[in-house]
């Protein structure tokens, strides 16, 4: 990396020397654990993709979001799983989970997410059953960015 000289301040004394070029900065990335590691694991024979944003680790199959994970210590209680699905699918969906609270179904205009809470004693194994529907290509779970823009 090339340096340019040192700069003097007013007083006359040296204030170091600075990279000619900013983004040849070294780059400090935290890597944080993964929230529910389990169910990426389950997944990983498919085509997914996880991003992390907004507290949330977003996982996408292909161009479809299928799913968020998250586990913080700021309001536990909506640490879990969310399934994104449609709001004209949240009931066929929910039956699945027979164990889950009314609370656990949200949805928002077209929109609708099914919550298992990190909380609930059957939270493995009701995570381990939407991977297996994830896996068998289930039609209720997932929206696309298309379905998404025409609803809104």
């Amino acid at each position: 990396m090339k340096s340019r000289p040192a700069r003097r301040g007013r007083d006359g004394k040296k204030q170091g020397q600075f990279p000619l070029n900013p983004y040849e900065l070294p780059a400090y990335k935290v890597k944080k654990k993964l929230p529910y590691s389990f169910v990426l694991e389950e997944l990983a024979t498919l085509d997914i993709t996880s991003k992390p944003m907004f507290g949330f680790v977003y996982v996408y199959l292909g161009e479809k979001l299928i799913l968020l994970l998250r586990e913080r210590t700021n309001q536990p209680e909506r640490n879990g799983l969310w399934l994104a699905t449609m709001s004209e699918r949240l009931a066929s969906l929910r039956e699945e989970f027979p164990l889950l609270p009314s609370s656990c179904v949200i949805s928002s205009g077209k929109n609708g997410w099914l919550f298992l809470p990190a909380s609930l004693e059957v939270f493995e194994s009701y995570a381990v059953k939407a991977c297996g529907l994830i896996a068998k290509d289930d039609a209720r779970i997932g929206v696309t960015a298309e379905e998404q823009k025409r609803f809104r």
